[in-house]
């Protein structure tokens, strides 16, 4: 789950993430100005890793 964090948090504007292995979740805080959702989802996708659901908390 190392290659997950390392790789969202190298994204501008991702400050924070946390890869759950037992919940199979990812927890990602992030500037909403400086990057979109959809960026991160899809640097999760290249790793190989399906996202099946996304929910933003504000």
């Amino acid at each position: 789950m190392k290659k997950i964090e390392g790789a969202v948090q190298r994204i501008p504007g991702v400050s924070k993430v946390h890869v759950g292995f037992a919940t199979s979740k990812v927890t990602v805080t992030f500037d909403d100005a400086a990057v979109a959702p959809d960026a991160i989802t899809a640097r999760i996708s290249t790793l190989g890793y399906p996202v099946t659901s996304v929910q933003i908390t504000k």
